[in-house]
């Protein structure tokens, strides 16, 4: 009953010092944001409170008004954080973001140091409030008692003192006036000293039998993280003293449709070292997965963890020959999606490195991005993190692994230098992908502490054009149809101002296809297609050269069809502009490009 706990504040033997105890722990433990940050911290503070001698129930009382009104400040909150960590005390946090055991507390997300000062604060205020309140209440009770035989004469009759007891519970046998004069309790609760004590041994025993439960936990938020979506895990088991980790039927929904599964495995074997695990550090020298799939459908439908990905801003175009991705491509929002989710993920194994102004301006542009993507509770202050990532995979494997999208051949996944912090690596993130019969071939290294810029190449080779004509929007209706296509791009990588960004040449080189252009067909046996991207990965500027264009359709024998196209253009401007054929021919090159 409420009255009878606020009874026994007011008429009890609660001293200021458990006041003030238990609203600043409250405080601070309801502007935790959960488990997944601030684990740690959670454990330390509730550990705190069995050791002091703090008031239970203010500290839960206060726990409760912390955490309501956390939520609609989580923004003042983060930007407390912020001032903290990447101010003048940035020093004192990246110390404590990187030594042991206090690298476990989460000191590296903005919204659990900011909340510890936030709810301090307000822990600080609430007990002075409720001190002061107290000793108002007891100080005029104490005058009734002294100063009023008609209130000595009331509160002394049985059935006052029983609906006294019933409605705020058993009081102090202490006057007021004592009440007022009684000097501080114990501040340490020796019982609950043995119970840190217990805990702390129950503790070593957990890490002892359920390792297992315990790594994998933290590998699958881990994957969550990096992915944006479900990871499942039937099985898992860890021996760190042999350095071995095995999991079993790990599935990992694909954000971008997530009725299937990106990455699929029977099992996986890790060698894993657990050395700097009180510092937060894992790592993984060989990573192997073992029947591996791609694009199978699952049982049950994924979620997305955090916010999804959005694409990047298109790049400004000040070239006539220049549009994006939505100018070419009726189904852009599908690709950029993906192409988003690909830029995702080479931005978290690589951090733009660079002088200091830039790099608070890139500071400033990735916590903004992350914000959006991920909302204030789970952005880090990662630049703070150094020495070594939190989480490195030397090496990892995946052989002949079946993909849907692929039924003929199978793909090998080599990769090397994944990281959650790339730019710590001296070596950098590299990741190659060649199918089976060797039609199609990735290769990416990622920039990391050099200033060169890192590499990307895709080769890809008999592609159905029809597969992919009716998603064109150049032309017209179905611009091409019938025969194949190779794809062949290589260029340079970088991560400038945080977005994964590419310069490229683009070679598209159709075989025996037809050509649709102004109602007009022509077969060509080889046409080669010079195209440019430059700009974010996932909405980069296209760039398709008019007159190189021109050239290559007749060079692969499209004259006929340059020039029933031109007439065509002809009767459409108008005979008085008949003469103007250098433009015309220049407007059917351009057709491409509308």
């Amino acid at each position: 009953m409420i009255t009878r706990k606020i009874g026994k504040i007011l008429r009890g033997n609660t001293t200021s010092a458990q006041i003030i105890l238990a609203t600043c722990l409250g405080g601070m433990l309801g502007f935790m944001p959960g488990w997944t940050q601030a684990a740690g911290m959670i454990v330390m503070l509730l550990l705190l409170l069995a050791i002091f001698n703090a008031n239970i129930w203010i500290t839960g009382l206060t726990g409760l008004l912390a955490k309501a009104i956390s939520i609609p400040l989580m923004p003042v909150t983060f930007a407390i954080g912020r001032a903290l960590l990447d101010g003048p005390t940035t020093g004192l946090f990246k110390s404590l973001i990187n030594a042991p055991i206090t690298a476990l507390l989460g000191f590296e997300y903005y919204v659990v140091t900011g909340g510890l000062l936030t709810g301090l604060i307000l822990g600080i205020v609430l007990g002075m409030l409720l001190i002061k309140s107290v000793k108002s209440y007891r100080m005029k009770m104490a005058n009734l008692e002294e100063s009023s035989e008609a209130y000595q004469k009331w509160s002394s009759k049985g059935s006052v003192k029983f609906l006294t007891w019933v409605l705020m519970g058993k009081g102090s046998k202490k006057t007021y006036q004592e009440m007022l004069q009684t000097k501080g309790a114990k501040a340490i609760r020796w019982v609950g000293v043995i119970g840190v004590v217990l805990f702390i041994a129950l503790a070593i025993i957990v890490r002892m039998f359920f390792t297992d439960q315990i790594v994998t936990n933290y590998m699958i938020a881990a994957l969550e993280r990096a992915n944006g979506a479900t990871v499942d895990v039937a099985n898992a088991q860890v021996d760190l003293t042999e350095g071995r980790m095995t999991i079993e039927k790990l599935a990992m929904a694909d954000p971008n449709a997530l009725e299937t599964d990106l990455l699929r495995a029977e099992t996986v074997n890790i060698n894993i070292s657990g050395k700097d695990l009180l510092r937060k550090r894992i790592t993984m020298d060989n990573v192997t997965f073992v029947d591996a799939t791609s694009g199978e459908k699952r049982a049950v439908k994924g979620a997305l963890v955090g916010r999804k990905v959005e694409p990047s801003q298109p790049p400004v175009i000040d070239q006539e020959d220049t549009k994006t991705i939505e100018d070419y491509i009726a189904t852009a929002k599908k690709w950029k999606d993906r192409l988003s989710q690909v830029r995702e993920w080479l931005e978290k194994v690589s951090r733009p490195q660079g002088g200091e102004a830039s790099e608070k301006q890139t500071l400033e542009d990735r916590l903004e991005q992350q914000i959006q993507q991920l909302g204030y509770a789970r952005v880090t202050a990662s630049h703070l993190i150094t020495d070594s990532p939190t989480l490195t995979i030397s090496k990892l494997t995946a052989g002949k692994v079946k993909v849907a999208q692929l039924p003929d051949q199978t793909i090998d996944i080599n990769a090397t230098n994944l990281s959650t912090h790339g730019h710590l690596l001296d070596s950098p993130t590299t990741i190659d992908i060649t199918s089976s019969t060797g039609n199609l071939v990735f290769n990416v290294a990622m920039p990391n502490q050099s200033t060169e810029p890192g590499t990307l190449k895709f080769v890809g080779k008999g592609f159905e054009t029809d597969k992919i004509a009716s998603d064109l929007k150049i032309g017209g209706n179905a611009p091409l149809s019938g025969g194949t296509f190779d794809v062949n791009l290589n260029g340079k990588l970088t991560n400038d101002a945080g977005t994964a960004s590419l310069d490229c040449p683009l070679n598209v080189t159709l075989h025996n296809a037809t050509l649709n252009i102004a109602g007009k067909s022509q077969q060509v046996n080889q046409l080669s297609l010079p195209i440019g991207l430059k700009g974010p990965i996932d909405n980069p500027a296209i760039t398709v050269d008019s007159k190189a264009l021109q050239k290559a359709m007749v060079d692969a024998g499209a004259g006929v069809l340059m020039d029933k196209a031109t007439d065509k253009l002809k009767e459409s401007i108008g005979k008085e502009n008949a003469d103007k054929v250098d433009q015309v021919k220049e407007g059917v090159g351009k057709l491409f490009g509308k």
